[in-house]
């Protein structure tokens, strides 16, 4: 389509455009989100439409880059209530990317020659691609005859710093001078972006007299290759500290999906050859990016193939596991050093492995123990099974202590009868039943791995012969007590496991938002954001004893619902939540356990010396102890005072009642110091309440004021400050969840202008700075824990 001066403006118009600073065609996208996700109420079209349309001044091109892709892959999260009236959750789709090239799906677009207007310069790109109304593809194209960095240094890098909207919801960059060819990301410099050479593996390199435009515009920008790249070849990676946006390489592409086609083909051959466990070797040369493509398989198979999938991945030395390791960190796809396979102790989806654990395997022992009978060398013989070596290993070796040790290499034993009934081993976790048993017996085996010891929390069954009726009635004949002759059945259906399971991670997430936390922000950081936001969980579940208890409750239930259940397919559902969540509860329980209060303690110390007083020893006096009153209660007070962390002051209160309460045992007749402490505390904790709101009115106020203004004036703006807030935190916005709704959002946005325009100083305020310092006051109240609680989140 060409744009170029015959477009007009409008909702009939060429594209639908109402003006030339729009460059997400809002027709479009509407009629793909309606075609998607069919059914839903008006609100939640416009819900999510006002979302992808959102322009946030406050963050870069990158950060808004990157929260524009989430939602293009991921889809666009909206709340609204269905027939029942009930209050439902859903990602709406913006890109089928599992039908890409059916017209019926998915409108590919390319305009050519458009408009777009920045806040200062109007430019106009040569080449843009569309998908469903977003501008996914920029293209900028120079003469033959002039080399292609021209290209980036006088036209791409130009539109970057006067229409950096036009890329906010980029995908490829692509620089052609007819001959030569290039891609990238909005975050590389010319040096990185890359030539696309082939269309298969096999195909030989092109020749010195070949254009490269046509090779990249058929293996990049057909329909099925372009929403492959988008989906599943775009990482965000923080490993070098500076976030960095990577598109795969033509030879990562190529290999990823390679290995996919070869794993999901139904030719015979290709199936013997996997199920054989031989799916190929995908070969890299140094630098050649094996991590990205690591990265690159290991999320496509998940995304596209199956969740349930681990992946292992050996290395044979450490700096190759800490390299391996912190690119899927800095892309996000892993989330802490847990997800390393240290001590034998593997994750759920992605392991790194050295070679002497794999050692480890190898010399596991598996031993068989059965009962020995006259005949069976022959009898195990017609099975083409040899019994002599097990036998000689049942008679020469103690076997029954061998197992019982968890570091002796026998770990997996194989019985008949044997072992079944009266044997224990503490550190027995999983048992495989494939022989059909009932009744005492039937229990009795099942008990064989519900011994506590060995650190499990509980044992693990897997039934390959179909017992749960004869379990149900050995249950109901030996395991009811009290319950004998009821109805009620002592298994539970999956189901409904996997249902209270989701209803236990909605009220982790529920008591977390009413903290003033937000999971789902959690949930899409990456690398050093992550680790950031997971501090912040664990700040802001500390606050008060109470509220950090109630959350480790909550993430102690989930585990073992968790563990009861695993590993059935429906916790896959769950799989964001829960790491998150456990991201958290395992970060405050390394903090409890090695808090670092030493300075604080340190300073505590200093004012109980200052303030304790001994006399002098004679030698015929008895030793006296310290004096407990004369300890100064207001320097005491004063370090309560002092603002620290809630993680760090929750620990210093710990270890203070110890030591106090060690006082009081050996001297009960100072118990009133004691009960002096509380009240210093219980103090402490209603000025810190109070003292919030000055804060948060001073935060305020900070970014509405100017150096040059007098005291007067700034007096005003500090009355105009609170009165903001105060606004906001009054009953007349009623907004719940304020910040997961864009309409919610645009409607506190604007209480903000609206507010500042009336009420700052008519004098020293243009209108600009009015509206600049409206987005400081909005992005403050969206980041910050004040903002979240102003709005009952």
């Amino acid at each position: 389509m060409f744009a170029y001066d015959t477009e007009g403006f409008g909702p009939e118009s060429l594209l639908g455009r109402t003006s030339d600073r729009e460059v997400v065609l809002r027709r479009d996208v509407e009629a793909a989100l309606r075609r998607l996700n069919p059914g839903l109420p008006d609100d939640a079209y416009h819900d999510a439409l006002a979302q992808v349309t959102a322009d946030d001044r406050t963050k870069t091109l990158l950060q808004v880059n990157k929260e524009k892709y989430r939602l293009l892959r991921d889809g666009v999260p909206v709340k609204y209530r269905d027939e029942a009236g009930r209050m439902t959750d859903r990602r709406l789709k913006l890109v089928d990317f599992d039908d890409p090239a059916n017209p019926k799906k998915n409108r590919f677009l390319v305009v050519r020659e458009l408009w777009v207007k920045g806040d200062t310069y109007r430019r106009r790109p040569d080449v843009l691609g569309y998908v469903n109304g977003l501008p996914l593809v920029f293209i900028e194209l120079k003469r033959y005859d002039q080399h292609i960095d021209k290209a980036f240094k006088q036209n791409y890098s130009d539109y970057k710093d006067t229409i950096p909207h036009l890329f906010h919801w980029n995908a490829l960059i692509l620089l052609s001078n007819g001959v030569d060819a290039k891609y990238g990301s909005i975050t590389s410099i010319m040096e990185h972006f890359s030539r696309w050479k082939r269309q298969k593996e096999e195909d030989p390199e092109p020749t010195a007299d070949q254009p490269l435009l046509p090779l990249l515009l058929r293996g990049m920008l057909n329909k099925e290759a372009l929403l492959d790249l988008v989906e599943n070849f775009i990482l965000f990676d923080r490993t070098e500290g500076e976030l960095q946006k990577i598109v795969a390489r033509n030879h990562q592409y190529l290999g990823v999906n390679q290995v996919i086609g070869k794993l999901l083909s139904k030719e015979p051959g290709m199936q013997a050859e996997v199920e054989a466990g031989r799916l190929g070797v995908f070969w890299h040369t140094q630098g050649s990016g094996k991590s990205y493509s690591m990265i690159f398989l290991t999320e496509k198979t998940h995304r596209k193939i199956s969740a349930k999938y681990t992946f292992v991945v050996m290395t044979d030395r450490n700096e190759l596991d800490e390299q391996i390791f912190g690119t899927y960190t800095g892309c996000g796809a892993a989330t802490n050093k847990k997800a390393k396979a240290m001590d034998g102790k593997a994750p759920d989806r992605f392991t790194l492995i050295r070679r002497a654990q794999v050692e480890w395997m190898k010399e596991t022992e598996i031993c068989v123990v059965v009962s020995p009978e006259q005949g069976e060398v022959a009898e195990f013989r017609k099975w083409e099974l040899d019994i002599v070596p097990h036998r000689e290993k049942m008679v020469h070796r103690d076997l029954n202590l061998e197992f019982k040790k968890p570091e002796h290499p026998f770990r997996v034993v194989i019985v008949c009868a044997m072992w079944l009934t009266g044997y224990d081993v503490k550190c027995l976790a999983t048992l495989y039943l494939d022989k059909p048993m009932k009744g005492h017996t039937l229990m009795q085996a099942i008990a064989r791995v519900n011994r506590v010891g060995g650190g499990k929390k509980n044992g693990l069954i897997i039934d390959y012969n179909g017992m749960l009726k004869s379990l149900r009635k050995a249950l109901a004949t030996f395991a009811q007590g009290d319950r004998k002759g009821s109805d009620q059945d002592i298994l539970r259906d999956d189901t409904e496991a996997v249902a209270e399971y989701g209803q236990s991670i909605r009220a982790a997430q529920d008591f977390l938002t009413g903290c003033g936390f937000n999971l789902d922000e959690l949930i899409a950081a990456n690398g050093f954001d992550k680790q950031a936001m997971i501090l912040r969980g664990v700040n802001t579940v500390c606050e008060t004893d109470e509220r950090r208890k109630t959350f480790e409750v909550m993430a102690d239930d989930i585990a073992a619902r968790f563990r009861g259940i695993f590993p059935n397919p429906g916790l896959y559902a769950y799989d964001e939540q829960e790491n998150a969540i456990a991201a958290i509860y395992n970060r405050l329980q390394e903090s409890k356990e090695s808090p670092d209060v030493s300075e604080m303690l340190q300073a505590l110390y200093a004012v109980i010396d200052t303030a304790v007083t001994t006399d002098t020893l004679t030698v015929n006096e008895p030793p006296v102890r310290y004096e407990l009153t004369k300890i100064d209660i207001s320097r005491l007070q004063a370090e309560f005072e002092r603002t620290c962390p809630n993680i760090k002051m929750l620990n210093l209160r710990e270890k203070i009642e110890k030591r106090l309460e060690a006082m009081i045992a050996r001297n009960p007749t100072r118990v009133d110091l004691y009960e002096r402490y509380q009240e210093i505390v219980a103090e402490y904790n209603k000025e810190y309440n109070k003292d919030k709101d000055a804060v948060e009115v001073q935060k305020v106020f900070d970014l509405l004021q100017k150096d040059t203004q007098t005291r007067p004036e700034r007096e005003r703006i500090k009355e105009v400050a609170k009165e903001l807030l105060d606004k906001l935190l009054s009953d007349k916005l009623q907004i719940d969840h304020w910040r997961e709704k864009a309409t919610a959002q645009a409607q506190v946005k604007a209480e903000i202008i609206k507010h500042l325009f009336v009420n700052l100083p008519e004098t020293g305020y243009a209108e600009h700075e009015i509206s600049a310092r409206a987005d400081l006051v909005f992005a403050h109240l969206y980041q910050t824990c004040a903002g979240t609680m102003a709005f009952h989140q």
